[in-house]
């Protein structure tokens, strides 16, 4: 950065104008403009396009007609983000229509589609409040580049119910035991995971092992459920011994659904 000068008015030396405007060195000061576009400049590498309405979470047999997509009935200029096409160079941000669709004005030439694309999605069963970025590195040509997306975040929340609150605990005696009669309320939402908690404490979950000292399983404790795979109607089973501690009637248990 420039350094500061001094003058002489009337006899003092006061310190000059100080330039605030760039900064090169951490101890610099900066003013709010200059940290602001630096920011967002940086944030990531990101090119941010508007949102979309909606995105797609499998193939689309035709880029065609007001059909429904992620549980959206589509309307006549809805963004869409199509994604997950089995021909890759397909994929990118089109605009629905009652005949063929067309590729967004801001992402339809090479220029306005780069690595560094993302954009949110408004609405969906599945895809509502998430935000997708492109996974390729270097340039990208339409038409001939295979585009791939992935996650990049998600705000969509799961809310706990009743019925896997305060729960009754069984007696477990020997490892694999039943620790709830309880199941699952319901299949937590993308980007969320199962947290146990026994009277208040967070439980270790094996996480698609029989570790630990919990585990949740579809098939009767038989084998462990993954958590980011964890289904409506799995229930915990009690991994004692490795524990060092059994469950019995008096304690409670949580399944509390984070994001």
């Amino acid at each position: 950065m420039s350094q500061p000068h001094f003058k002489q008015i009337r006899g003092k030396v006061t310190p000059g104008m100080l330039d605030i405007s760039t900064a090169s060195a951490p101890g610099d000061p900066a003013s709010r403009s200059f940290v602001q576009t630096t920011i967002d400049n940086s944030l990531y590498g990101l090119d941010f396009k508007p949102s979309v309405r909606v995105a797609t979470t499998g193939n689309l047999a035709a880029l065609s007609g007001l059909i429904v997509v992620d549980g959206i009935t589509l309307l006549a200029g809805d963004r869409v983000l199509v994604k997950d096409q089995t021909t890759q160079t397909a994929n990118g941000i089109w605009v629905a229509a009652a005949g063929a669709w067309a590729r967004s004005p801001d992402a339809d030439n090479n220029g306005e589609v780069t690595a560094g694309m993302a954009v949110s999605v408004e609405e969906g069963t599945t895809n509502a409040r998430t935000t997708w970025r492109i996974s390729n590195t270097g340039n990208i040509v339409l038409g001939t580049t295979n585009i791939t997306f992935q996650l990049f975040s998600s705000t969509y929340y799961a809310t706990p119910t009743a019925q896997n609150k305060n729960m009754a605990a069984l007696l477990t005696t020997n490892d694999f035991d039943l620790a709830c009669n309880t199941g699952i309320a319901a299949t937590p939402a993308q980007g969320s995971f199962v947290e146990v908690k026994v009277n208040g404490l967070t439980v270790n979950v094996g996480n698609g092992v029989k570790t630990g000292e919990a585990y949740f399983s579809g098939d009767s404790g038989t084998t462990a459920r993954a958590l980011n795979a964890i289904l409506a109607g799995d229930k915990l089973y009690w991994v004692g011994s490795a524990a060092g501690y059994q469950l019995d009637t008096n304690d409670r248990v949580d399944f509390v659904y984070v994001v």
